[in-house]
């Protein structure tokens, strides 16, 4: 024994805690205990060892090692940073085997380790696993589960431990039957009610009174009992800790901080869905005439919504029908109903009524003339209950018209409603602005002559008194007399406010938070001793001042740090709050004497040149960084102010003004109190120079782009033409020393209003400004002018001709001009891309399928038309958007159309594209490039010279990089075609030395072939390709050449080998310089980037925690405190990449799915995010240098790591790409950062970003989207102007890689913000979203889009509203009228406004048609811009990603810094590989790989397919999957499982799961149908996609042969209804694809018909049709379907006849009639479905005859069966009707006409042998074939002949007459050249023939025609050659070959093509051969229209 204990002792620890020996386990146990108490690093690697093992210790099957592993456990979970982990696992373990153990210790140390989860923050996990341990049968494992609930709840509280889960199942625990359980139950239930209180009795009403007394007596026990928390989580322990070390003292308000908020019963309530509980009548009886059936239908409703959560839905309709009873019904006790009704509708929706509140109200108001108290009561509720909802400010008008209604009923109860609300309200929810408008009407009410009236609106005003105060309230009552303001006063001091608790000494979530205040707080006193020491007169409004001012001017320096001199426009907006007059004066006082300030406003000029004078004196004695601006300026401003007349004080006051805004910090509020006087005096004669000089400072301290557009806007609202002219000579000369820093589009609106000025000054400085935006723009800008006259466009040109070669002088001011200063500065860029300036239209909805359709016609003409329609559309849209649907497709073939005409069209519809595509056409060029390459091979010259031009069209707007992605020059290299290769080496010549680089991989690749060129048959190929040597050694070099040629042929190596010789020769020294450099400075390059940071701070000395920023991030991870020495060595070392390519971002995303990770979801971040971000760098690899940047607390260290970023991004897009989502992840954090530079940096980097992801056509994934789009949205509404721009053109930028309906989504997100900027900048986004992409934008419909958006009318903020306008007018301008149903029930107020904002914005839409006939030639300026544009672009290495960045002004100094920056870097990334020799080919080739292995997500589809058993457990995972009811999910499963079905081994794979994967199927429809559609919160699209994947999926699977047939009847019966149900569901008329949803079910249910199992399918739709008739709620429609799938059964039962089970249809229908007899339907108003069912007995009977008697074994009861007795009557029917037509063949000339001159008696014709049979039908089928007519009828005679005893008349009585008379005619004509006229008299035929003509019908068959001749008895044309089947959905194939087979036959023709089985088994799709080809279906239509052409032409001769 000792040596087996010495032998387990020996292993290790986490090995002996899996001994198979117990005491093993029970030492590993404890050994472990103490392993885990002794570690020092919560994150020690011994914990991760034991990460899976945990559960096993739980579970142990020995006891006394069970509670040894517990106590492991503990302290795991104690110490543990991995513990978290863990608790599924254990928690499990927990419930299962240690709550019910016996012993006591056991579940003690269970019970512990539950709380100690929930104390590390898993309170979820553990509630979840909790409640699920109550289902288990064992009633111990049940009572336990109830204790460790309670204990829970009484330890952690209501705030963490969830109240509602637990009430849920309470009701079921206290009736349990296990008295130990119902005990617990009521413990636990006590327990609840101590935290809840009375909430929780609601929720118990069903129990047993007795129970419920009980729980009373219980629950009166606990009253007034002091409830707090007794264990902490771990953050509210660092919390609690933190607020007691600040509040040593204050031990009560601490524990007040973690006290749990009182509990609102609503929150316990469960949702019920009361809208599918109304009768079906509702509607119509609330209309009802009788007031008492409108009383009941009332009541139902009230009854439904009385005391009841309800369920979001649409309420609409049921709002409006109570809302027309309240405003319409004459019946005061169904208006009272109807207001009870809405008032519940109010309580049981709260929030989510207010999409229909703001229309309720008037209502309300106007309803109050009632004086009936049952009305009245249920009023104030109701209208108290949409105030709680909305608000004030939407109600403020409705309340002010409601104050000024006549009626005083109306004006009395709208005080009282005021005054009960004041009492509620507190003084900020009052402010300024609804107080004024409150008192303006309360105090005529004052007046009124009724005198309750006046009562309640003294109390309205006395209650609004009391909560704002007398000082806020004062000035709005100062013209109230004496008696009514103690009436007033009186009702003030009688008022009691129950104003709700805003704000807690110490919040709950931030304990911390009480020593904000002390920040903000601390830099006032240090202010103090900087102003001047002067008498203050005011010290009461002094001490205001600065609790007020000083207060935000530190915010507002603390923001924006102290700044001496102005702030330039790409700085942050500086904002500050307005100042008083009273404060303005306060202020000033503190600085200037009074004599100064009264002598600016003296009458006498002299007192005001001396005050102005020592004005300006005192204020440049002043401190720079602390002037006053606001208080100063308003000062100076005063009257006279600048309207100063004495042009000496003007001139002073101007330049004091210049003073302070070079010196100070300027605010847009500053600057509008002077801007407009300034203007005024821009044109004066003395001082227009000094304002002018003014407006430059002031441009200078706050931005030009803000103060331009002002003055211009206030120029041109003044009718002075001086002003104007000298406004616009001053912009331009802002231009030229700011730079091109103002909003082009509004200066050209501007500019245009001066050239249509009468004044020619005017005109003039219009045309200069013009100017001098073109040597900014470039001819481009002249495209705004288009639509101008043309005089004014000739002088428009010879301004531009004046400045062509003139060049925009450097910036002075501005931060371009500092930068300039600094030496940073980077080569001017030159001109601004035109791109950026036009909406890009989006043209893919113009291309049409039809237009698609015709672009492939094989009519040229077609084809010529549509390529002219392309070209229209393109020129009319000028500049388009990327997204051109599948005009790339279509447009490739006409590159090589043999009509050469329609390939110029082509070509030059190309050029088109690639000039309106800009720069964007980078996107295009792997679409249009091989085609547009392959034309230059065209043996005609004109094709390939416009091949030349569209070549260089493209090549003008993007880089020449793209052209070689993707080996496209090499590929069509290896044509061979010498036209090609000559143009294309001679373009490469022309082209490539133009280049600075391109990539070598890609030109290594066509060295061969170029080489090869060298020694073509063709001179001019060899001309070329020797040419192209050069180019092509500058960019490749000699080396890899010259390995190239050693490849070659020995004959051919010496050649080519002395050409290169030759060519090296004439190598450019730089690019040789180049090659040969050292690559030291290679090596050197990741140590600049990876130097450790100069300015290291010794204060982040934390160990571990997180800290502030001086950023103001809300947290910033800290490094560990080291000192600066090894900080630095450690940084030196760190020569790793910045990022790493890995494919770890799926297992990231995949971990946030499954809840192991934190989801990014936050209102405001946690320390825990950053805490797991930085982890997620550290395993993605990311490099320590950028981590420790990342999450530095210095803002500094923020902006290298985004150096460190863009750096990265420009050498390896890929590995951007694989980290995007943790980049966007913490750009989402320093969203949250308040400092601007960070903020603006991180935005220019986003566009770069994007702009690079773009490049590489990387699609961004919806995980990466969530963690970042929401919180780009919010800085939308970012104050600083710069932001907002940045914001706007990054969405721009996401929505060309991410879906843009998606990103439409998130943006409607956006309008449920407060903040009223965010809310404006989301509608104008929206707005352009709907312009560009069309109403299909609109997410989840554009119904529902645009109800939420035209909510935003009635906003308060205009501005808010005007966009909100704007969007729906977008909308109008697509849908027309439309758009009104759309928008939903508009206020009378609302619709007027989006009526007249129509009625105004109809006239652009009118002018569109103008501006698109412009000629295309008028789109060549921008050509030449991007030319000219992208030569410059080219020479840098990261060209792609620099575009769209120097387009933006914001963006274009710091993205030429990176460009120069890699400038330097360029050579040293090509050259290592030009000094090695052979051994560089093996070490290139990953370069040559590296494209194809870009970060993408990973393939849904199974790869494993290889191995057996692996496809069989993924089968098996993914099967699980399908029953998910997450939509992304479902979708992957159902995708995978088509990829299986595409394969090989689908039938083994899937041959025993087709069951199950249609039951899934199934689920999934009714998933889609009854769930998604109804749930507001899923996107419609997504539902749409699972509808169409799902459906893909299933036809798939019956596409397939042998698992079709597997499908079983009952699953089918279970699918079929779930598909119909589908297609009747009208929800999908309003979706975009519902009609494709509809086409595409409908096309599997044919599958289903065709090709499941036809025994199966019919016994289902038998099965399916009883259902229906014996349900009465089953529409009629459904009922129809369902008979018209058993409709098509029956046209296809004689196919299908061999596998059909007969005697299990007959069994069915067996059962139908015996539930259903004939005789009940009389009774019926239709009978079809029993026709249906005896037409399938009929068809039956028909193929099977007699034997169908065989098939009645399943039929139990037989005689008394209608089946057997219908059958037998079926029987004797057919037998009857072959009777009569027997005798109708065997006596043709019976009773003709009493005529029996040919009657003779026949006997029974002879039977034939078999062998004469088939002769005589070889016959007729050779006499009905086309080709071998002839042939025939000659055997037929000679037949005849041979066979006279052979009766042939059965066979011609089966065809027509027509066929017949050609038989009769052809045997007739050979007897006559064989001159058999004996033997014509003896042809049975003939005599056939005679006894024909004698029944009546004659027929004359001539060479053009055949007409027919018949009597009155003949049949009719509708019976003889019935209608072609209209096409329609239910019409299938094979009813068009029936109806072929029955035509054909009639006119005598060969039927065997219509009858041949591998035709119809195409025709059904059961065959192997696959569905009938196009050519087969074309011809199978080329026949029925000729078969009907000459049925027409028959029934007209006849």
């Amino acid at each position: 024994m000792e040596e087996e204990n010495n032998e387990f002792l020996k292993l290790p620890v986490e090995e002996r805690c899996q001994h198979k020996l117990w005491k093993a386990r029970l030492n590993g146990y404890e050994e472990a205990a103490k392993l885990f108490q002794i570690q020092d690093d919560e994150k020690s690697p011994e914990f991760q060892k034991y990460l899976g093992l945990l559960k096993k210790f739980v579970i142990d099957s020995n006891a006394i090692a069970q509670e040894k592993g517990l106590v492991a456990v503990l302290a795991y979970v104690k110490n543990a940073a991995f513990a978290p982990r863990t608790v599924n696992d254990v928690m499990s373990g927990l419930v299962s085997k240690c709550f019910s153990s016996p012993r006591a210790k056991t579940r003690e140390l269970a019970l512990e380790i539950a709380l100690m989860y929930i104390e590390i923050e898993k309170q979820d996990v553990v509630s979840e696993e909790l409640i699920k341990g109550l289902e288990n049968k064992s009633p111990k494992v049940v009572s336990a589960c109830i204790i460790a609930l309670r204990e829970s709840l009484h330890s952690f509280g209501s705030q963490v431990i969830l109240v509602k889960p637990l009430v849920r199942v309470l009701p079921k625990l206290l009736e349990d039957r296990d008295k130990s359980v119902r005990e617990e139950s009521k413990l636990l239930c006590v327990e609840i009610y101590r935290w809840v209180g009375d909430a929780l009795k609601p929720q118990l009403q069903t129990l047993k009174p007795l129970t419920l007394t009980e729980l009373d007596n219980e629950f009166q026990k606990t009253v007034g009992e002091r409830v707090v928390p007794i264990r902490y989580l771990k953050s509210q322990q660092e919390k609690l800790a933190a607020a007691k070390e600040k509040d040593a003292d204050d031990d009560e308000n601490s524990e007040e901080v973690l006290a749990p908020p009182p509990v609102d019963p609503y929150d316990l309530k469960t949702a019920e869905d009361v809208l599918s509980k109304l009768p079906k009548n509702f509607y119509e009886q609330c209309e009802a005439k009788k007031w008492q059936e409108r009383k009941t239908i009332l009541e139902t409703l009230l009854q439904l919504t009385t005391n009841v959560k309800l369920e979001p839905g649409d309420y609409g309709d049921l709002v409006r029908v109570l809302k027309k009873l309240i405003t319409k019904d004459a019946n005061v006790v169904v208006v009272g109903l109807a207001v009870k009704c809405l008032s519940n509708l109010i309580q049981g929706l709260r929030k989510k009524f207010q999409p229909y509140a703001s229309a309720c109200v008037p209502a309300i108001f106007e309803k109050f003339k009632e004086k009936k108290q049952n009305v009245v009561v249920p009023l104030r509720e109701t209208i108290d209950g949409l105030h709680s909802i909305i608000g004030f400010e939407a109600m403020l008008e409705d309340i002010q018209t409601a104050l000024d209604n006549k009626n005083p009923q109306i004006k009395a109860e709208t005080c009282v409603f005021l005054a009960r609300t004041f009492s509620t309200c507190t003084s900020a929810q009052l402010n300024k602005k609804l107080l004024k408008a409150f008192t303006i009407s309360l105090l005529k009410t004052l007046n009124d002559t009724d005198g309750s009236v006046r009562e309640n609106a003294a109390e309205a005003l006395g209650t609004a008194l009391k909560v704002v105060g007398e000082n806020v309230m004062s000035p709005f009552l100062h013209e109230v007399d004496a008696i009514k303001m103690a009436k007033i006063k009186d009702f003030c001091d009688k008022a009691v406010v129950k104003q709700p608790v805003t704000a807690v000494k110490k919040p709950a979530s931030a304990p911390i938070v009480k020593s904000a205040p002390v920040k903000c707080e601390e830099p006032v006193p240090a202010s103090a001793p900087s102003k001047p020491n002067l008498g203050i007169k005011k010290p009461a409004s002094a001490g205001s001042v600065k609790s007020k001012g000083n207060a935000t001017a530190v915010r507002a320096v603390r923001s924006a740090g102290v700044k001496k001199g102005p702030v330039d426009a790409g700085e942050p907006e500086f904002k500050e709050a307005e100042l008083s007059e009273e404060d303005v004066l306060t202020r000033v006082s503190e600085i200037l004497t009074d004599d100064v300030i009264n002598g600016l406003g003296s009458s006498n000029w002299k007192d005001r040149l001396a005050a102005v004078e020592r004005f300006f004196e005192t204020v440049q004695t002043m401190e720079k960084g602390s002037l006053p601006a606001q208080a100063l300026i308003k000062l100076l401003a005063r009257k006279p102010g600048f309207k100063e007349n004495n042009f000496q004080i003007l001139k002073l006051r101007f330049e004091i003004l210049s003073y302070i805004a070079d010196n100070a910090q300027i605010s847009h509020i500053t600057v509008d109190c002077c801007l407009s006087d300034i203007v005024d005096k821009i044109g004066d004669a003395k001082n227009g120079i000094h304002a002018g000089l003014a407006l430059t400072s002031l441009a200078g301290a706050t931005s030009l782009e803000y103060i331009s557009l002002e003055v211009l806007n206030l120029a041109f609202n003044q009718r002075n033409p001086k002003n104007q002219s000298e406004a616009l000579i001053w912009v331009s000369s802002a231009i030229k020393q700011f730079g091109l820093k103002i909003q082009i589009k509004e200066v050209i609106d501007n500019l245009k209003k001066g050239f249509s000025s009468t004044n020619p000054g005017v005109r003039n400085a219009a045309l200069a400004l013009v100017g001098t935006m073109y040597m900014y723009i470039g001819k481009s800008l002249r495209s705004f002018f288009e639509g101008e006259k043309p005089a004014l466009l000739q002088q428009i040109d010879s301004e531009f001709e004046k400045m062509k070669d003139v060049k925009p002088p450097a910036p002075e001011k501005g931060k371009a001009a500092k930068v300039a200063g600094s030496g940073d500065a980077p080569e001017s860029s030159g001109q601004v891309n035109l791109a950026d300036l036009m909406p890009q239209v989006d043209i893919s909805s113009q291309i049409t399928s039809q237009l698609l359709s015709d672009l492939s016609d094989k009519d040229w003409h077609l084809r010529s038309d549509a390529l002219q329609k392309i070209s229209t559309i393109i020129s009319e849209a000028k500049f388009i958007a990327p997204n051109l649907g599948e005009l790339p497709i279509a447009l490739k073939p006409r590159l090589a159309d043999t009509n050469k005409r329609l390939a110029l069209q082509a070509l030059n519809i190309c050029q088109m594209l690639g000039t309106s595509l800009g720069s964007l056409c980078s996107k295009q060029i792997r679409n249009f490039a091989p085609g547009i390459l392959t034309c230059l091979g065209d043996n005609k010259a004109n094709v390939r010279v416009a091949a030349v031009q569209c070549l260089n069209s493209w090549m003008d707007n993007c880089p020449l990089v793209n052209l070689f992605e993707g080996e496209m020059i090499c590929d069509v290299l290896q044509t061979d075609n010498p036209f090609l290769r000559i143009e294309l080496f001679a373009w490469l010549t022309e082209k490539l030395p133009t280049v600075a680089s391109l990539p070598t991989a890609e030109l290594t690749v066509c060295l061969p072939i170029l080489l090869s060129c060298l020694e073509d048959r063709n001179p001019d190929v060899r001309k070329k390709a020797s040419e192209c040597l050069l180019p092509f050694m500058i960019h490749v070099g000699y080396e890899p050449m010259a390995r190239a040629a050693s490849k070659l042929k020995p004959a051919s190596k010496q050649t080519v080998v002395a050409q290169l010789e030759k060519v090296r020769q004439n190598l450019p020294v730089k690019a040789t310089a180049t090659k040969t450099k050292p690559t030291r400075n290679t090596a050197a390059a990741p140590s600049e980037r990876s130097s450790p940071p100069q300015n290291v701070s010794n204060e982040d000395g934390g160990k571990g925690k997180l800290n502030r920023s001086t950023s103001k991030s809300k947290l910033a991870l800290k490094t560990p405190s080291v000192s600066v020495a090894k900080s630095k060595k450690e940084e030196e070392i760190d020569m790793s990449p910045t990022l790493v390519a890995n494919n770890m971002k799926d297992q990231r995303m995949s971990d946030e799915k499954a809840l192991k990770v934190l989801k990014w979801n936050f209102t405001a971040p946690r320390e825990e995010f950053y805490v797991q971000l930085r982890e997620q760098m550290i395993t993605a690899n990311w490099s320590k240098t950028l981590i420790a940047h990342c999450f530095h607390n210095d803002f500094k260290f923020h902006l290298k790591a985004i150096d460190l970023l863009i750096e990265s991004l420009s050498n390896n897009v890929e590995a951007s790409a694989a980290n995007l989502d943790l980049i966007l992840k913490w750009i989402a954090l320093r969203f949250f950062d308040t400092n601007p530079s960070v903020l603006i940096k991180s935005l220019e980097y986003l566009q770069v970003l994007f702009q690079a992801l773009m490049n590489i056509n990387y699609h961004m994934l919806d995980p990466e989207a969530a963690s970042f789009v929401p919180y780009l949205i919010l800085k939308i509404g970012d104050p600083k102007d710069a932001v907002r721009k940045g914001v706007r053109e990054i969405i721009k930028i996401i929505s060309r890689i991410y879906p843009y309906s998606k990103m439409f989504s998130y943006i409607m997100q956006g309008l449920t913000s407060k903040n009223a900027r965010q809310r404006t900048e989301c509608l104008e986004e929206l707005g352009s979203m709907i312009e560009n992409y069309g109403l299909t934008v609109c997410q989840p419909s554009p119904a529902v889009a645009l109800k939420e958006i035209a909510k935003q009318i009635s906003d308060r903020d205009n501005s808010v509203r005007n966009a909100a306008l704007n969007c729906v007018v977008q909308a109008y301008f697509i849908e027309g009228e439309k758009v009104y149903k759309f928008v939903g029930q508009l206020s009378d107020k609302d619709l007027g406004l989006l009526e007249e904002r129509i009625k105004r914005s109809s006239k652009p839409k009118s002018t569109k048609p103008v501006e698109s006939n412009i000629p295309s030639a008028k789109v060549s300026p921008p050509v030449h811009l991007n030319s000219s544009y992208g030569a410059q672009v080219e020479k840098s290495k990261i060209a792609t990603n620099t575009i769209a960045s120097q387009r933006s002004g914001r963006l274009r100094l710091e993205t030429e810094d990176i460009e120069q920056m890699f400038k330097q870097k360029e050579p040293q990334v090509q050259l290592p590989g030009l000094i090695q020799v052979n051994a560089d080919d093996i070490l290139n080739l990953p370069d040559i790989q590296l494209p194809r292995t870009r970060m993408r997500p990973p393939a849904t589809s199974l790869k494993i397919l290889n191995s057996a058993d692996d496809v069989d457990t993924a089968v098996n995972l993914v099967m699980a999957q399908l029953a998910a009811q997450d939509i992304p999910v479902v979708i992957q499963a159902f995708a995978q499982i088509e990829e299986v079905l595409k394969s090989d081994q689908a039938v083994r794979v899937l041959n025993s799961r087709v069951d199950q994967l249609l039951v899934f199927g199934a689920l999934q429809y009714r998933y889609a149908h009854n769930k998604h559609m109804a749930d507001e919160n899923i996107c419609k699209a997504d539902v749409v996609s699972l509808y169409r994947c799902v459906t893909v999926a299933l036809a798939s699977l019956f596409d397939n042969t042998v698992l079709s047939k597997k499908a079983s009847r009952d699953v089918l019966r279970d699918l079929i209804p779930h598909l119909i149900t589908v297609m009747l569901d009208n929800r999908l008329d309003d979706l975009q694809d519902g009609a494709q949803v509809v086409k595409v079910i409908n096309v599997l249910i044919m599958r289903i018909l065709q090709k499941a199992n036809p025994t199966h399918v019919l016994s289902a739709l038998i099965k399916l049709l009883h259902d229906c008739i014996g349900n009465l709620n089953v529409s009629d429609r459904f009922t129809d379907l369902i008979m018209k799938c058993l409709w098509k059964m029956i046209r296809m039962i004689r196919l299908v006849i061999n596998d059909l089970n007969i005697d299990r249809i007959l069994l069915d229908i067996h059962v139908f009639l015996k539930t259903f007899p004939s005789s009940s339907w009389k009774e019926r108003p239709d009978d079809t479905p029993i026709r249906t069912i005896k037409t399938i007995l009929y068809k039956l009977v028909e193929i099977k005859n007699e034997d169908i008697m065989k098939h009645l074994s399943l039929i139990s009861d037989r005689q008394e069966s209608d089946l057997v007795n219908y059958l037998h009557k079926l029987l004797a029917r057919i037998k009857d009707d072959n009777r009569k037509l027997s005798n109708k063949n065997s006596a043709p000339d019976d009773n003709v006409g009493g005529n029996n001159r040919h009657k003779r008696c026949k006997s029974s014709p002879l039977k034939l042998s078999k062998s004469t049979h088939e002769a005589l039908t070889e016959i007729f089928r050779k006499i009905g074939c086309k080709e071998q007519t002839k042939e025939g009828l000659a055997e037929l005679y000679e037949f005849t002949q041979n066979h006279p005893e052979a009766d042939i008349e059965p066979y011609l009585k089966t065809s027509s007459d027509f066929f017949q008379n050609y038989i009769r005619q052809g045997i007739q004509q050979l007897e006559k050249e064989k001159g058999c006229i004996k033997s014509k008299q003896d042809s049975p035929l003939v005599t056939s023939r005679r006894s024909e003509e004698s029944t009546g019908w004659n027929s004359n068959l001539t060479g053009k025609d055949v007409s027919f001749t018949r009597d009155k008895n003949s049949q009719s044309w509708e019976d003889k050659f019935p209608p072609v089947p209209p096409c329609t959905v239910d019409t299938t194939p094979m009813d068009l070959v029936e109806w072929l087979k029955n035509v054909v036959a009639r006119l005598g023709m060969d039927t065997s093509k219509y009858d041949d089985p591998s035709f119809l088994e195409k025709i059904t799709g059961n065959g192997n051969e696959g569905p009938l080809s196009e050519e087969e279906v074309s011809q199978m239509f080329t026949d029925i229209e000729r078969y009907r052409k000459m049925i027409d032409d028959l029934r007209n001769a006849a």
